[in-house]
């Protein structure tokens, strides 16, 4: 049996009548609950030697025309037996400032062994009247070093602090008047349960209430790293070292942390940039989905062997086949990993059709210049090799470049969605379509109506 479940299960005789009594007491305060204006309750979640305990409460449920400025929250444990490691207030919500500007709440979190007071506000200058109403909102949250222990001693209380007022209404009204219960503030029991992790990232439910991801979403920000190794030290902050598992693009550099981490393992290996240093980022990349892809190799294909080319993508476990287009014959030329294979000519910005048994991204450290390219009337297979690019080149950029009499339409394969994306032009010579991104690595159907060439 673990520490924490004798800390529920290992009541000894001696504390029979207390925990009868703190049964009672409980029923007295969910009796309470029924009609207070102001609910406060408890989810711990426990291991073997950690606890974490989330405050909530239920405002104004029954009352359409207050709402809370300000709250303070007193939790008492047995200090003997539990070592206090992190407190917070939940900031997102119960804060001083204006309509543009968020203040910490000053002294908001206040520690005594065995007692932390937790103070909050919603009070914005811009608009002071406005408050806080809702069921199951997240005051603060503490989270506990154990040892070995049969009793918490958890309970909840009024919080003093200072001149900080408790439970403050919109209307002006102070709920914490013992006299006047049923429009006042009732506490209720902190339930203890284990800790559980949902979406099996890594990270328990509890720690991802407390840093803001979601519990039920194994990668919340989309980046394709799981949340639990983004948050490598599973404490719910964003810490040195560590990517936010609430951004994609945690430097802001403008590749995606799943990008730079390409094995998506939490680590910067060989070969990966950092995710977390925005002067440190690939100067173009792969991604290839699982499936059919379009991709353009950028860099200098001159004099590579098949058996190269394909190293290029991977092995036999990883690629299935990638067929290289030989654009005057009309032709394509497959070529499968780890087979006999002819020799192709690899043609500087040719582009290429590879199909995937994996998802997997290559990245491509050298910064390599493309001045021009080649097309010629009808169908090309081609991409951008340069990093030279400008930012922000689109579809639409490449179209107006060659001129509706040159170019019919370019068109893009999303592994994401399973479809093409296309641009072109209408009857009247303006542009049409998506306007995507035409970026190194990516490969691009172009049909053109008369040879042309495109500079960059």
């Amino acid at each position: 049996m673990s520490r924490l479940n004798r800390m529920i299960h290992g009541i000894s005789v001696k504390h029979l009548w207390s925990t009868i009594l703190f049964i009672f007491c409980m029923y007295l305060s969910t009796s309470l609950s029924l009609s207070a204006d102001v609910d406060v309750y408890g989810n711990g979640t426990y291991t073997a030697d950690r606890l974490i305990v989330l405050i909530y409460a239920d405002i104004f449920q029954n009352n359409t025309d207050k709402s809370l400025l300000s709250f303070g929250v007193k939790l008492t444990y047995n200090a003997a037996n539990l070592t206090e490691t992190q407190t917070q207030l939940n900031d997102a919500i119960w804060y001083f400032g204006n309509t543009t500007l968020k203040h910490p709440c000053p002294n908001c979190i206040q520690k005594t062994n065995g007692e932390i007071i937790i103070l909050g506000g919603k009070l914005d200058t811009g608009n002071p009247i406005e408050g806080v109403r809702g069921s199951k909102i997240l005051l603060g949250s503490i989270t506990f070093d154990s040892s070995n222990t049969t009793e918490p001693s958890l309970a909840l209380g009024f919080g003093k602090g200072g001149n900080y007022k408790n439970f403050v209404a919109t209307d002006g009204s102070i709920l914490d008047d013992i006299t006047q219960p049923e429009s006042g503030v009732a506490f209720g029991e902190i339930n203890l349960s284990p800790e559980i992790d949902s979406d099996g990232d890594g990270l328990p439910d509890s720690v991802e209430i407390l840093g803001g991801t979601d519990p039920n979403l194994a990668d919340t920000d989309s980046d394709r790293i799981p949340d639990g190794l983004e948050d490598t030290n599973h404490n719910g902050g964003f810490d040195a070292g560590e990517t936010d598992p609430r951004k994609k693009d945690t430097d802001g550099d403008g590749f995606e942390d799943g990008i730079e981490d390409a094995n998506q393992n939490g680590i910067v290996d060989a070969g990966e940039t950092d995710p977390t240093d925005q002067s440190n980022h690939p100067a173009a990349f792969i991604e290839l989905g699982k499936g059919f892809n379009i991709v353009c190799i950028p860099k200098d294909l001159s004099n590579t062997t098949a058996e190269a080319f394909l190293k290029e993508f991977g092995t036999s476990e990883e690629i299935e086949r990638v067929m290289v287009c030989d654009d005057e014959a009309d032709l394509f030329t497959i070529l499968i990993p780890e087979a006999v294979n002819p020799n192709p000519d690899f043609i500087k910005g040719d582009g290429q059709i590879v199909l995937s048994k994996t998802h997997k991204v290559l990245l491509y450290l050298s910064q390599m210049t493309c001045t021009s390219l080649n097309l010629h009337s009808g169908f090309n297979l081609v991409g951008t090799t340069g990093t030279n690019i400008p930012q922000g080149y689109s579809a639409y950029d490449l179209l107006s470049a060659l001129g509706s009499e040159k170019i019919k339409s370019i068109q893009r394969y999303v592994s994401e969605t399973g479809l093409f994306e296309s641009a072109g032009f209408d009857q009247d010579g303006n542009v049409t379509g998506i306007d995507f991104p035409v970026t190194p690595g990516e490969g691009y159907f172009i049909f053109m109506a008369q040879d042309g060439t495109l500079n960059f």
